[in-house]
């Protein structure tokens, strides 16, 4: 009998932003087996798939990729790239949505998939929707923004926030409100060589973070860095905060 795995693919999806449009997704997820145990320091196999209108809509791009687990069971992963079956990921049409990020993964290495799961793309990244001509106005109309240097925003659970300051002083909410369900969103609008600094205002509930290089951390004091330029999700889950592709400084 197979061995049944499960794998939270929903934790952090990133999306980068360089002076050109990407034509990828950094895509990372924590997997465990059936004890709940990570899957670290081990190769698995991933196939990736793009839906179009539901969780089993059509498919308009299908990859495979075979990447390494680090010690806490986090992988990471650039959606575009790998060896394609099916489809153009810089060719997608993302204002003909919504579309969904199938993902199947055999803990061993293989292609014997064992762990499913698709979740929506909630928010079309920027970067990758302006390819398609759609204004950045009517894009940024759903998010709180932020444009001058020094600003201090307090978070709030289901919100969407758009960065483009430097030294802007993030205060997290004191405790989530519903439990698994709350996430936020923050855009940072920058180029690769011009960073810019967040400080992340710890509020007496902890917040975590997963750097880029698949490290992780946790801290229950105030703390500056740098998030991944581009789309940022933050979610409860549960004992803390999670930061996506944040760099302390």
């Amino acid at each position: 009998m197979k061995k049944l795995y499960s794998i939270i693919s929903t934790l952090l999806i990133t999306v980068s932003i360089f002076a050109q449009a990407p034509d990828s997704m950094s895509y990372q997820a924590v997997v465990r087996n059936n004890s709940n145990t990570l899957v670290n320091n081990q190769t698995v196999g991933m196939r990736i798939s793009i839906l179009q209108t539901s969780p089993t809509g059509p498919t308009v791009y299908v990859a495979t990729q075979t990447p390494t687990t680090n010690a806490n069971g986090l992988v990471s992963i650039k959606i575009g790239a790998g060896t394609v079956l099916s489809g153009n990921f810089a060719t997608i049409n993302w204002a003909n949505g919504p579309y969904f990020v199938k993902t199947e993964t055999d803990p061993t290495g293989g292609s014997d998939y064992s762990i499913i799961g698709t979740s929506q793309l909630l928010s079309v990244p920027y970067a990758l929707h302006s390819k398609q001509a759609t204004s950045a106005q009517s894009i940024l109309a759903d998010y709180v923004s932020v444009w001058t240097d020094n600003e201090t925003v307090n978070l709030e659970p289901n919100k969407k926030y758009f960065i483009n300051a430097d030294n802007v002083n993030l205060i997290f909410p004191d405790t989530p409100d519903n439990f698994q369900l709350d996430n936020i969103e923050i855009y940072v609008m920058q180029h690769e060589d011009n960073p810019r600094l967040v400080n992340l205002v710890y509020n007496g509930f902890p917040i975590g973070w997963s750097q880029t290089d698949n490290s992780f951390g946790n801290f229950t004091s105030n703390v500056s860095g740098y998030f991944t330029s581009g789309y940022n999700k933050i979610i409860n889950i549960g004992d803390y905060w999670m930061c996506g592709s944040f760099t302390p400084e």
